[in-house]
């Protein structure tokens, strides 16, 4: 897998602040959310099926109520994911800007763009939750993958949703993970707040053998 450590250095960057790194992390989710959203926008014009659908497939799409969908289930499957992905954008927006500058956000972001598209207004996504983890996105793309393949389009399946999939499993929606390095000081001083709040006494004045013996046997407990 593919990891990064720009944005969570901390151990000798003074540049590289908490809310740095927070900020890289938002940015990461957002771009990964752009990108997952532009490969939907192409599935969603691909699978116009309105007909031999699994139980599980039914069931799934059964569980969307606000879709204008109601042949092409896989469509209406697909939109809900859209529908999704843009919340998530915003919500990522608002992280890195503020909620003063939503409007001008939304100008420059592809939620306008999918509001105009869908007729929604947007308050009405305030009920929309935005896509937080890789299973929400994978369930459902699987679903519509077997799906597919059990009744007979195994080459819809094998095209360009098995590549949005393995993106998926591959980048996640956060784009990659996010290795932090604290600088030692950081550590010493977390530990011995939690050392001196126990009144074993006070980590940062003990020598190394003493650091070692707590670690090891706290990590062992």
């Amino acid at each position: 897998r593919f990891a990064s450590w720009i944005g969570g250095d901390r151990d000798g960057n003074p540049n590289v602040t908490p809310t740095v790194t927070k900020e890289v992390v938002a940015m990461q989710r957002l771009r990964a959310a752009k990108l997952f959203l532009k490969d939907l926008d192409m599935l969603y014009s691909e699978l116009a099926i309105s007909s031999r659908f699994t139980p599980a497939l039914k069931e799934l799409a059964a569980s969307i109520t606000d879709s204008h969908d109601n042949k092409e289930l896989y469509r209406r499957i697909i939109g809900d994911l859209r529908h999704r992905l843009v919340k998530t954008i915003r919500s990522c927006e608002e992280d890195l800007a503020g909620s003063r500058a939503d409007e001008a956000l939304i100008n420059k972001s592809p939620l306008r763009t999918t509001l105009q598209r869908e007729g929604a207004h947007l308050e009405d996504w305030n009920s929309v939750k935005p896509i937080l983890e890789s299973h929400e996105l994978m369930t459902p793309l699987r679903t519509i993958y077997d799906s597919l393949v059990e009744t007979g389009f195994e080459t819809v399946a094998d095209g360009r949703l098995v590549d949005i999939i393995r993106r998926v499993k591959l980048f996640g929606v956060t784009l990659l993970p996010l290795d932090i390095r604290e600088e030692s000081t950081q550590h010493t001083l977390a530990l011995d707040a939690i050392t001196q709040y126990l009144g074993v006494g006070s980590y940062q004045h003990w020598d190394e053998k003493a650091r070692l013996s707590f670690l090891i046997n706290e990590l062992s407990n």
